[in-house]
């Protein structure tokens, strides 16, 4: 089963919410540890996320996917009876929903500015006793209080209101794109060519996920809204402009710069005629 981004920050998200007793730390390899060990070890101050755009790319080992396998804070001693950990989100977690504006600027997530200010109260050794009382009276009321309380509150919204990442554990999704569709005479039966380089690889992530190696060639479903007829659903093999422009030089002898201004073609699905008329499709325009 192929696991997506989506699915990894559902069970990643559910884990800081449920495990409070360290039940996966072993199994994902997580440092656990009490509040006292955060004041001299090798997480310092700079390594904190206590701003969510910082302006210019950190350089925190919390982002490190190498170090950062996730981290459980052990609470037991700080004024609360029983057994309870905390836990904070591992690099790959962070990484995931760091978002990359069109500027450029790196955007951290809300639950990393959160978890490094928990850790900042732990490496200042004071508010300990705050920090689990409030997160004893949010259990209680669910009302929101201190940081661990606000922690918390961010994780469930993350999973099940403002983001909603459990509906992928529940819920199919199909990811697509909606491009204007052109019958081109040089592309093969059952193929269609997708000319922007971007658009192709987030189809080919989406279909072969976090594989370290993914196979050149991937299958989508051509639909049309609202599906009428069977025809309307045709399978394509997908291809970049990279194979294209290889296929048209092999068998046409013909340079893709040559044919098409690519620049002007970024949003184009280009297919064989006969694969346009077999779906009974409309089409944008011939080639």
């Amino acid at each position: 089963m192929l696991v997506t981004n989506d699915t990894v920050l559902a069970i990643q998200l559910t884990k800081i919410l449920h495990d409070s007793k360290a039940a996966f730390a072993v199994e994902d390899s997580c440092l656990v540890a009490k509040p006292v060990y955060f004041q001299n070890c090798n997480i310092f101050k700079r390594d904190l996320i206590l701003n969510t755009r910082p302006g210019i790319p950190m350089k925190s080992c919390l982002l490190d996917e190498g170090f950062n396998k996730g981290i459980y804070i052990d609470l037991s001693d700080v004024g609360q009876r029983g057994t309870l950990f905390i836990r904070l989100p591992d690099a790959k977690m962070i990484n995931l929903m760091t978002k990359n504006l069109p500027s450029g600027e790196l955007v951290y997530p809300r639950i990393a500015e959160l978890a490094s200010r928990i850790l900042q109260v732990c490496m200042e050794g004071r508010g300990m006793n705050q920090l689990v009382g409030n997160l004893r009276k949010y259990n209680e009321t669910g009302r929101v209080g201190g940081l661990i309380a606000r922690y918390m509150t961010e994780v469930k919204q993350l999973l099940n209101t403002r983001e909603n990442y459990m509906k992928t554990l529940i819920q199919p999704v199909s990811g697509g794109i909606a491009p204007k569709q052109m019958a081109d005479k040089y592309v093969p039966e059952g193929v269609c060519v997708v000319l922007n380089d971007r658009i192709h690889e987030t189809l080919r992530r989406k279909t072969w996920g976090d594989l370290e190696v993914t196979p050149d060639t991937f299958l989508v479903m051509g639909l049309r809204n609202p599906v009428l007829w069977q025809a309307q659903v045709t399978p394509l093999v997908v291809w970049s402009k990279d194979q294209w422009s290889e296929y048209l030089l092999s068998q046409h002898g013909i340079e893709l710069d040559d044919y098409l201004v690519v620049e002007y073609c970024q949003h184009l699905l280009l297919m064989n005629i006969m694969d346009v008329l077999a779906s009974q499709a409309d089409c944008d325009g011939f080639n």
